[in-house]
């Protein structure tokens, strides 16, 4: 039964009434002992049905507790409200009369949820993972609260969402040799080295250990892989340790992208790494243990340079994203204090030259901004860009539509089961039902290499 609580509440009474009639005494009534098991199951099955599958919501339209949020469309042109019911579910009644939307206000058949409410504390970045033995994917949460750990969300085949579980701890703080007392000494930015790989959501985890002031690769032999120590400064000649990358992505051609703060010279800035996905996997977990006394990358002699500074400092990062045809970089930049801009950059596939070919754009600008934060880019080049507590979605460069959001979001995926996935300020999960599919990066155009 499993139609909706009533059918529920039903099998519940029914299984009950069973039970209260069963016979108290296997002996007096002759009951196999090989069926003695029912007068446990069956009230354990009904708590379970009534407990877990209302929680579930078999007979809503997603899981968890409602938000407050509203979308808002940006102008009532027909371009415009095709973008929009082409990226949302949108009302079945408003969808039908393609009309203006009363105020701007766009009414969702599927609404903004908060599937966690807790547990979060310190999430910086979130990446979505397919396993194909499973036949379904996944939602990794990086925290960069105390030691770190990297939870992952996901739903079942069936109809039990199997929810939060634990993926990996300590994520970001191991050895003790950078992790200072107290702050954050966790884990930041993730991505997927998708190399070898089917899809560009399968591969090795790559984590920004902040406690550990390095990025690493983790092997299926449990050895972490260092890829990068360390970053060429802004200001001078020197060279420093990474500090808290928030944010990270590779290319179609395996290079690895960062954002990361100077602290010297008091300024932000995006950085690379050539040919990432070509650095050996270390043997094992005994060499990776040893690593963690290393003061720079001894396992290969690549080394990080400065992708974008700005032309005049820039005061923070937010998220950087590929464009959805792998040729540019979108970064959301605070380049003049409370002025938050959506810059794209254009790269180059050619391994002689930089990666950035020296051009940019600005696409979007947000005057009195205080927060640049995560952006994502669905597989027609639609951009999800958020600014304080709000989701802007832009289309061909242009503003559609914001969805207000309860807090700042820190980050955003768009997951393979049909969600865009937030993690907010407030230590919370959320999530809205949308058409949008996630970005596909080619994984073909790696130069293959026996690891």
């Amino acid at each position: 039964c499993i139609r909706g609580i009533g059918c529920i509440s039903t099998s519940f009474n029914t299984l009950s009434t069973m039970v209260a009639a069963a016979p108290k005494s296997n002996k007096e009534h002759n009951i196999p002992p090989s069926l003695t098991w029912l007068t446990v199951f069956l009230p354990a099955l009904s708590y379970f049905l009534v407990t877990r599958l209302h929680d579930t919501r078999l007979s809503g339209k997603s899981l968890g507790t409602l938000v407050q949020s509203t979308l808002t469309i940006s102008d009532s042109s027909a371009a415009s409200i095709d973008v929009i019911q082409g990226i949302f579910y949108v009302d079945s009644d408003q969808k039908r009369k393609k009309t203006q939307f009363d105020n701007g206000i766009v009414p969702l058949q599927h609404p903004l949820f908060s599937v966690l409410q807790s547990g979060l504390e310190g999430v910086v970045d979130t990446t979505w993972k397919h396993d194909e033995e499973l036949g379904r994917g996944f939602l990794l949460l990086s925290q960069s609260s105390s030691t770190g750990r990297i939870w992952r969300w996901e739903v079942g085949g069936g109809p039990i969402a199997i929810g939060r579980t634990l993926h990996m701890e300590p994520s970001g703080c191991r050895s003790c040799k950078y992790c200072e007392d107290g702050g954050e000494r966790g884990s930041g930015a993730l991505a997927l080295d998708f190399s070898q790989q089917s899809t560009c959501f399968e591969g090795s985890l790559v984590v920004a250990e902040w406690g550990e002031q390095r990025i690493v690769r983790m092997e299926e032999s449990g050895a972490r892989t260092p890829l990068i120590m360390e970053l060429p400064s802004l200001c001078s000649e020197k060279k420093r340790r990474i500090l808290q990358p928030k944010k990270m992505v590779y290319t179609a051609f395996g290079d690895l992208i960062l954002a990361d703060y100077d602290t010297e010279c008091q300024q932000a800035g995006l950085f690379y790494l050539d040919n990432a996905m070509n650095i050996k996997p270390l043997p094992s977990a005994l060499e990776s243990r040893k690593a963690h006394s290393w003061n720079e990358t001894r396992n290969h002699d690549k080394l990080a340079q400065v992708l974008y500074s700005g032309e005049k400092p820039l005061v923070s990062t937010g998220g950087i994203e590929l464009d959805s045809s792998w040729t540019g970089l979108y970064s959301l930049v605070e380049q003049t204090e409370s002025v938050v801009q959506l810059l794209y950059l254009y790269l180059n596939d050619d391994d002689d030259e930089p990666l950035w070919n020296g051009q940019s754009e600005i696409i979007h600008e947000w005057a009195n901004a205080t927060y640049p934060g995560p952006v994502t880019v669905d597989s027609i080049g639609n951009i999800f860009v958020c600014v304080d507590q709000a989701i802007y979605i832009l289309s061909n460069k242009k503003q559609v539509a914001t969805l207000s959001l309860p807090d700042r979001a820190t980050s955003l995926t768009i997951g393979g089961d049909g969600f865009l996935y937030i993690t907010a300020a407030s230590d919370e999960l959320l999530r809205v039902k949308i058409r949008s599919k996630p970005l596909k990066v080619p994984t073909n155009l790696v130069q293959k290499v026996k690891k």
